[in-house]
């Protein structure tokens, strides 16, 4: 068995089928052993946090893999002691010393996700860290090297992101080009019963329901794949478990268990359990 097919047996978001995900992991090759900065962007619920961590996990990095998304960074005026961490007597109350996200990340990957959430000024703390691969904790008056990779997610490609004011110009000139676009479930339909399976298996450790169905029927496979999905993935996860939920103490799930057949607003008769 390759790491590829390994990786999917333990994570459905890594089941690759279609043309556009297997350029998207054809990237992901490609960049992994390299000393650069990587960039995923797709629509919301695609995987770009999943296909971030194939790259750590392809990369050979010994150090972990860590993750910070945007919107904890939104608002908030910690944001530099979040990121570098602080020195001792640095402010009010910091009576210890402590590290940031980055040294907690060392020797790994850092994932910066819904990077387009990020205000300016936010943005602007990670000029250097990019640039010159070094930071300084607040407090301090000595830089400390990043020793981590970082990778960026985002919902659209970053030269969008700039024309549209939500990215720093001198932010996306410091991103490169290793840029993997992850396609909608809509590019990949071809991989959405393999996906549902996949979900469907781990409904039981997931849900804590034991007594759940195994399988679709022939009509609810056909719902699964005539549907549309606008959260990708994601969607179709949930879909899944509110149909395990749905046939409990059945043997099968059917077209009828499904939330609204994959259409709509959730049909579910009680009796069907009965």
């Amino acid at each position: 068995m390759s790491q590829l097919e390994d990786v999917a047996d333990r994570d459905p978001a890594y089941v690759v089928l279609s043309p556009a995900m297997l350029e998207a992991v054809r990237l992901l090759d490609l960049y992994a052993p390299a000393e650069t900065t990587v960039v995923f962007w797709g629509e919301t619920g695609t995987g770009k946090t999943h296909l971030a961590r194939l790259l750590h996990a392809r990369s050979g990095r010994p150090g972990p893999f860590r993750e910070m998304a945007g919107g904890e960074l939104l608002d908030s005026g910690l944001a530099p002691d979040q990121l570098f961490g602080h020195v001792r007597g640095a402010f009010t109350g910091a009576q210890t010393s402590r590290g940031g996200i980055i040294a907690e990340a060392a020797g790994g990957t850092l994932l910066f996700d819904d990077f387009q959430l990020l205000r300016a000024w936010q943005q602007y703390l990670l000029l250097r860290v990019l640039d010159e691969q070094l930071y300084r904790r607040v407090g301090s008056d000595r830089d400390a090297p990043v020793g981590c990779r970082l990778v960026f997610g985002m919902c659209e490609h970053p030269d969008d992101l700039v024309a549209q004011g939500k990215m720093l110009k001198d932010v996306r000139y410091r991103l490169e080009h290793c840029i993997v676009r992850v396609p909608p479930l809509e590019e990949r339909r071809e991989e959405i019963v393999l996906l549902a399976q996949h979900f469907l298996a781990r409904c039981p450790a997931e849900t804590r329901v034991t007594h759940g169905p195994q399988r679709f029927t022939k009509e609810a496979i056909t719902a699964l794949e005539a549907a549309s999905y606008p959260g990708n993935v994601r969607d179709l996860k949930g879909r899944v478990k509110a149909a395990y939920l749905h046939a409990q103490g059945e043997e099968t799930i059917g077209a009828h268990h499904l939330p609204g057949d994959g259409r709509g607003s959730v049909r579910f008769d009680p009796q069907a359990e009965h």
